[in-house]
Parts: C-alpha cells; structure tokens; sequence
C-alpha cells in the first residue's frame, strides 16, 4: 500500500528481508513466474520453482542483477508480488493483512483501505465460517514455521459469489525470525466445476455400466482385472475378491485360448480389431459363448488396458443350432422323398426336390421354377375343364382352407401326360404366404387298378360261366331222374 512508509520501507529494504521458505506440501510451488523471469533467477535457487521437499526456498536477493540500484531491485519484487494472477497477501504476526497484491484487490471486489490492517479471519462473509478453526491452525503452524499443507477452501468476493481456492502459506523471515506470513491463494473454481460435472459423469457411466445386462471389463496390460461390472460377476459366477486373482485366461474356454491370445497381442500393438466371438467359461466350467467389441486404451502412447463390452449369445446359439438341425432334417426329408414337392407363392415355382425333377423330366431346378404351374399340365383336364383355370380354383381353395387335395393330369417336359394326385398346404415363410404342392405319380396306381379291373371282369365272366353250367348240370340230373322213374314204372 502507497500510504504505508512501513511496508516499502520493508519491500526497498531486500536485501534484510532474508529468505523466504516454502514450507507448504503442495504438488506446486507457491509462487508463479514466467518464464521470462525464470531465465533472470540463478541457477542457485530456481530449486524453489522445480523441487519438492521443506529445504525448497525463493531467495528475493537471487532477482538482483549485478549493476542495479534498489529501485530496479523493487521493481522485480513488484513484478513477483503484483504480477501474479494468484490473490497474495501478507500477514503479520498477529493474522492482520499488511500488503494484498492488485489481483487479490481486482478478484475479492474490496478495496485497500478495505482490507489492510484487518485480521483475515475477521473479514465479514469473505472466508468460510465452517474454516476458521482451519485457517487459524494453518497460520499458527507456519508462524512456528511447521511444515503445512496446502488446503482448499471457500472465499467470497464482496458481492457474496462464492469461489474455492487452494491456499499455501509462506513464512518470511528476517535473520531467522519470522517477519511476515504470505498467503498465496490459486482460484480453482472451475477446475471444481470441471471435476465435479466430470465425477457426475463418471457417476453416471457407472451407474450405467454397473446396470448393463452385457457383460463389460476392462484388462491391465499384465492379464490382470481392472474392473468388471455386476452382469459379469452374475454371469461368470465369481465375486469381486476373487476377481483380483483372476487373469483374463482363467475366464477364456479352452476352445477358444489360443485366439484370444493372439487378439489381445494385437490390440496392444495398437491394431483395431472388429466385432468377435468368443467362448468364456464360468467358474462352475459352463461354456457360454459371447460376442461383443474390444478396443485398447493407451497412455503416452503405451497400452495399458483393454474395454470390451460383450453380450451372452449362449442361447441364441443353442437355438440356432437347433434350428439349424430341424433345417438340415428337413432338407434330408425334403431331398430323400419319392414324391415331387415344390413351393411356390404368388409368381410361382421357387423351390424344387431331385423327385419333382425327376418325375417331371426336368434337368435342373433353374429350369423348373422358370416354368408355371400350367406349363406342367395338359390344356384341359380329363372332365374338360381348361387346366389353368382349374389349378386356380385349387390354390384359391388351399389358400382359403389351408389344404386342398384332389387328382390332376400332369405333363412332363417330354410331353408325356400322366396322372397324380396333388395335395396343396398353405404355410408361411418368413411373413410369406406360400404353397408346398406334393405331387405323387399314380400312373402304376391306374394301371395296377385297369389290372385288377380286367381281372374281377374275367372272374365275373367265368363266375356266370360255372354257375350256368352247374344249373345245366342239375337240370340235367333232374331230366335223367325223371327218365328213371318212367322206365321203371313201365315194366
């Protein structure tokens, strides 16, 4: 302050003013200069700037140029002192303020007369109450010159906005007694802020992930568990003092090892590997099969862990499998019967077996559903209806009913007609309404049938034949007895 001969007595006077001992712990160093200042400060005592540790020290002495009078020599400690962006103050012995630099005046909103010569815990609304107790053992250990620790705390500028600052104390001796205390104070309000939203937003991805049903973890360089979320521990089986035990091999099923070795090789190297599969195997030695994505973090560009987040497939495999069976066994049905079966849905022929391309004398299945249902017949059927339209009448019937069964006169690709009986089902196909026809050839039907036929004809003939002869034969009898009777009753 201009009005106080005292204090610039106390500033011009550097060369008494000694040393000044950083005793706080902070991981920085109370005061900041530029770098342009650093480059003017001797080798000798820049350590207070670049060391950690008590024995660090700011040596005002060390800013004198050789050639300079007192007034430069002040104009430098002015430098340090006003221009820091920092609010630095000092205390004397008592805990009242002697000297505030312009950015403390500038960041509070007080003015000098304001502040200078008032006990700093005094100081209405400025620090926080809850604190007090705090700050007065922080100052009385620095003027007893013990180490202290830099703190953080609540300051309030005169309009009441509230800020959290980290504060470190200084003792400032003089012949090795204490002179003054400085107070250097770092506005970290938004630093807070940031720390906080991003604490929400850990929180948040936390939750999420805690919450998740897929299975989410994240793997050390070394093998070892950095975290996994509750599904995972669900679904393996194990807890979480037992997952520090756990490599991410003890979780991978044998089957699947020797991949997951060569992926995690590559996602260190910094490769970009894609969607996979894989198989896990839980504590109790169940195999479940999961699929998800994995990619590698990295620090100063050196791997230091892997995410992946995958999803339990195991049933949707089991299912697939299954359907993929009841697939293949239908297709071997499909391929091994002796009657033609064919799909077709509104455009037609779509799908074939070997019998239907057999019994119609067709060479390949492109060939066959390139052709119409009407290709297949004659023009008209043996009642004399035209055959395309009959066949309409029939899928409009299956359609309706879900079935429809009669007998129809077919015609191979040779010209060849012959008979069969045609059963039609409606089904569907993937959200398709489709016909399966099954097509079975009767032609050795109709000619057994004419066979038989001819056989009951010539039986009936030959019946009538013998059961004349036998009447012949008692009339005959009946004639002989009579022939009898009369000769006899003659004699």
């Amino acid at each position: 302050m201009t009005g106080d001969p005292k204090i610039i007595k106390e500033l011009r006077e550097a060369e008494k003013l000694g040393r000044l001992y950083g005793q706080s712990q902070s991981s920085h160093i109370g005061l900041e200069v530029s770098e342009e200042l650093m480059e003017d400060i001797s080798d000798g005592h820049t350590k207070v700037f670049n060391k950690g540790g008590k024995d660090r020290e700011f040596d005002i002495k060390s800013t004198q140029h050789s050639g300079l009078s007192g007034d430069e020599l002040v104009d430098e400690k002015e430098l340090l002192f006003q221009g820091s962006s920092d609010l630095m103050l000092y205390l004397d012995r008592h805990g009242r303020i002697t000297r505030i630099n312009r950015a403390g005046l500038a960041f509070s909103g007080f003015s000098e007369d304001e502040v200078i010569g008032q006990f700093f815990w005094k100081m209405h609304g400025v620090f926080s109450k809850r604190d007090i107790f705090k700050y007065l053992k922080v100052f009385k250990n620095t003027i007893k010159g013990n180490p202290t620790k830099a703190f953080l705390s609540e300051l309030h500028e005169k309009s009441g906005r509230k800020h959290i600052m980290r504060f470190s104390t200084y003792p400032v001796k003089e012949n090795k007694k204490l002179k003054s205390v400085l107070v250097v104070g770092k506005d970290i309000t938004r630093e807070k802020e940031t720390e906080n939203k991003m604490h929400e937003v850990g929180e948040k991805y936390l939750d999420l992930f805690e919450n998740a049903n897929d299975l989410i973890q994240s793997v050390r360089s070394d093998g070892s568990f950095l975290y996994v979320n509750r599904a995972w521990k669900r679904t393996l089986g194990y807890n979480q003092d037992e997952i520090s035990n756990l490599s991410f091999l003890d979780i991978i099923h044998p089957e699947s090892r020797e991949y997951c070795m060569k992926l995690f090789k590559r996602l260190m190297s910094g490769e970009i590997v894609g969607n996979i599969e894989v198989s896990f195997v839980t504590k109790e030695g169940r195999k479940i099969i999961v699929e998800g994505s994995i990619n590698c973090r990295f620090e100063n560009g050196k791997a230091v862990s892997t995410r992946g987040i995958f999803h339990d497939i195991t049933k949707r495999k089991k299912m697939e499998e299954r359907l993929q069976e009841s697939e293949e066994k239908f297709r071997t049905l499909y391929e091994s019967a002796t009657d033609a079966i064919m799909l077709l849905d509104e455009n037609g022929f779509f799908d074939c077996n070997a019998a239907a391309l057999k019994i119609f004398g067709v060479p390949s299945m492109n060939r066959f559903i390139s052709k119409h249902p009407h290709d297949l017949s004659p023009p008209k059927q043996p009642d004399g209806k035209d055959s395309l339209a009959a066949f309409n009448e029939h899928i409009a019937t299956a359609f309706e009913k879900g079935s429809d069964y009669f007998e129809w006169m077919h015609k191979c690709a040779d010209g060849t007609i012959f008979p069969a009986t045609v059963l039609l089902n409606h089904m569907k196909l993937k959200d398709r309404d489709i016909l399966q026809a099954v097509v079975r050839d009767i032609t050795g039907q109709r000619r057994s049938e004419g066979e038989l036929k001819k056989k009951i004809n010539e039986l009936e003939r030959y019946k009538k034949a013998t059961v004349g002869r036998e009447l012949r034969l008692i009339e005959i009898k009946k004639e002989l007895k009579e022939l009898r009777a009369k000769l006899e009753g003659g004699k």
